[in-house]
């Protein structure tokens, strides 16, 4: 268990007799990112709050982020707290950093030097990509905004997630669901585009001006994205617009 900066600490599943120590450290609340939360009892004098995540790179951490970085800042007010997850590695340290960059207003990469400082940690590619999108969108989640629209577009489109090993709900490790051929259209003007194959085109007319590394951003914004090849620009079949913007058709 280490103190990234006062009250705030980042460890593994306390077993219950660790509630005295995390007492003895000031920690009031503790918040959990596993599959299954504390067990009553021992720890009923804390403050609590249960997440399900997996540790999964085709988790949704966006969908739950805001949530548990509100909860943090509450309990800051009130004393310490405990963010674990199974090892303290990466479900707990992606919501840690997440919280440093907020606070801080950070990148990714400065935010994680800065809780490496005091534990090794290795957050999934996944989650590492959406905590990427989350500093483009100046560290909030704004489902409103262009990136994010298409990131969660691409999420739903039926055969881009990795998906997770139903034979054993225990396990980490991911699996891919098979392929089909997909069929895109433009938003600009309609054309559909099917693409066995596609080619991953970096752009610079993204989505309202974003750069091309944010192109390249939205490329990589979760293994779940790539394992259909997902593409972001495509040759216009008018050659009336340099680029069309595609999206998947559900």
């Amino acid at each position: 268990m280490n103190e990234i900066f006062p009250g705030l600490w980042i460890g593994s599943c306390p077993f219950k007799e660790n509630a005295p120590n995390l007492l003895r450290f000031g920690i009031k609340s503790i918040l959990t990112l596993d599959a299954a939360p504390l067990s009553d009892g021992v720890f009923d004098c804390f403050n609590r709050k249960f997440i399900r995540l997996l540790d999964e790179p085709s988790q949704d951490v966006l969908d739950i982020l805001e949530e548990a970085l509100d909860f943090i800042d509450l309990s800051l007010t009130t004393g310490g707290i405990l963010v674990h997850c199974a090892m303290g590695v990466s479900r707990s340290a992606t919501i840690v950093i997440a919280y440093v960059m907020r606070k801080n207003k950070l990148s990714y990469d400065s935010a994680l030097e800065v809780v490496m400082k005091k534990r090794l940690v290795y957050p999934n590619i996944g989650f590492v990509n959406q905590l990427k999108l989350f500093e483009v969108m100046k560290w909030k989640v704004d489902r409103k905004s262009p990136v994010y629209m298409q990131y969660a577009s691409i999420r739903t489109f039926r055969g881009s997630n990795i998906a997770y090993n139903r034979t054993d709900p225990s396990t980490t490790i991911a699996t891919r669901d098979p392929v089909q051929p997909a069929t895109f259209k433009c938003r600009k003007c309609s054309s559909t585009v099917p693409v066995a194959k596609p080619k991953l085109v970096p752009s610079t007319g993204v989505v309202n001006g974003a750069s091309a590394a944010l192109g390249s951003l939205l490329l990589s914004t979760s293994i779940a994205i790539t394992s259909i090849g997902l593409i972001d620009v495509w040759p216009h079949p008018s050659q009336q617009r340099s680029h069309c913007f595609l999206s998947p058709i559900r």
